[in-house]
Protein backbone atom coordinates (compact mmCIF):
# COMPACT_ATOMS: atom_id res chain seq x y z
CA UNK A 1 0.00 0.00 0.00
CA UNK A 2 1.27 3.58 -1.10
CA UNK A 3 1.90 6.36 1.13
CA UNK A 4 -1.46 7.62 -0.95
CA UNK A 5 -3.38 5.08 -0.60
CA UNK A 6 -2.53 5.33 3.30
CA UNK A 7 -3.70 8.94 3.55
CA UNK A 8 -6.72 8.13 1.73
CA UNK A 9 -7.49 5.55 4.04
CA UNK A 10 -7.16 7.83 7.34
CA UNK A 11 -9.31 10.55 5.69
CA UNK A 12 -12.01 8.55 4.62
CA UNK A 13 -12.15 6.98 8.46
CA UNK A 14 -11.96 10.60 10.20
CA UNK A 15 -14.57 11.57 7.79
CA UNK A 16 -16.94 8.75 9.28
CA UNK A 17 -16.08 9.81 12.65
CA UNK A 18 -16.66 13.46 11.48
CA UNK A 19 -14.15 15.49 11.46
CA UNK A 20 -14.50 17.42 7.92
CA UNK A 21 -11.70 20.46 8.61
CA UNK A 22 -8.25 18.88 8.58
CA UNK A 23 -5.50 21.78 8.89
CA UNK A 24 -3.04 19.78 9.01
CA UNK A 25 -2.35 15.29 9.03
CA UNK A 26 0.68 13.47 9.90
CA UNK A 27 0.77 9.92 9.74
CA UNK A 28 3.97 7.82 10.80
CA UNK A 29 4.15 4.26 9.84
CA UNK A 30 6.51 2.59 12.49
CA UNK A 31 4.98 -0.78 11.25
CA UNK A 32 3.36 -1.76 7.52
CA UNK A 33 -0.21 -2.40 9.12
CA UNK A 34 -0.61 0.40 11.56
CA UNK A 35 0.11 3.85 11.80
CA UNK A 36 -0.16 6.72 14.40
CA UNK A 37 -2.00 9.39 13.25
CA UNK A 38 -1.74 13.10 14.01
CA UNK A 39 -4.34 15.51 13.84
CA UNK A 40 -3.85 19.58 13.34
CA UNK A 41 -0.51 18.84 15.51
CA UNK A 42 -2.55 16.48 18.63
CA UNK A 43 -2.13 12.42 18.59
CA UNK A 44 -5.24 11.66 17.44
CA UNK A 45 -5.01 7.35 17.83
CA UNK A 46 -3.50 4.56 15.67
CA UNK A 47 -4.64 3.00 12.74
CA UNK A 48 -4.93 -0.30 11.65
CA UNK A 49 -4.59 -0.24 7.83
CA UNK A 50 -5.94 -4.46 7.80
CA UNK A 51 -8.80 -3.72 9.56
CA UNK A 52 -9.15 0.03 7.78
CA UNK A 53 -9.95 1.49 11.53
CA UNK A 54 -8.60 3.01 14.10
CA UNK A 55 -7.71 0.70 17.41
CA UNK A 56 -6.73 1.28 20.67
Amino acid sequence: MSMREKTAAVEAALEKLGYYKIRELQITCPAQSRANVYLNGEYFGVFDFARNTFVD
